[in-house]
């Protein structure tokens, strides 16, 4: 069965990505990181993402009790959505970065225009994350403009 440690989401991941973040501003590089938008039962998705990172923790590390939905289903909401959420928690302590977030603007289409499954974006879903980067680098270029 799948199985993640929950060291590596309260700490190893955002570890590793404040890391990548040190280096790069030490090399003088801008850090974009990108939230990943997964469509798999939106519905409930909508639910765990109303819930904290400690209470997704706990669904997740009991997931495989859970009878009403698919166990590889609840395992990947529910490990995407605790990644998204240390992303926010990631920019809070990294204002300089850039977070950007096209998550609802690809949930809020049918399935089919933007996923050709469950996971990988078509072509569409990969231009709304180009334009949700783009936008993201204009506004961080006119505040630094205006400073």
């Amino acid at each position: 069965s799948a199985y993640h440690s929950k060291n590596y989401f309260t700490s190893k991941y955002i570890n590793q990505i404040d890391n990548i973040i040190n280096f790069c501003r030490n090399n003088n590089i801008k850090v974009v990181l990108i939230k990943q938008p997964k469509y798999i039962d939106l519905e409930y998705q909508k639910v765990i993402s109303k819930l904290s990172k400690e209470e997704i923790l706990n669904k997740l590390f009991t997931y495989q009790k859970e009878k009403k939905r698919d166990k590889v289903d609840l395992f990947w909401m529910y490990t995407s959505e605790i990644i998204n959420k240390s992303l926010d928690e990631i920019k809070i302590n990294n204002p300089d970065i850039i977070l950007v977030d096209p998550i609802e603007e690809i949930l809020k289409s049918k399935k089919e225009i933007n996923f050709s499954d469950d996971v990988h974006l078509t072509s569409h879903g990969n231009e709304i994350v180009a334009e949700k980067i783009m936008l993201s680098i204009f506004d961080t270029v006119k505040s630094l403009v205006s400073k």
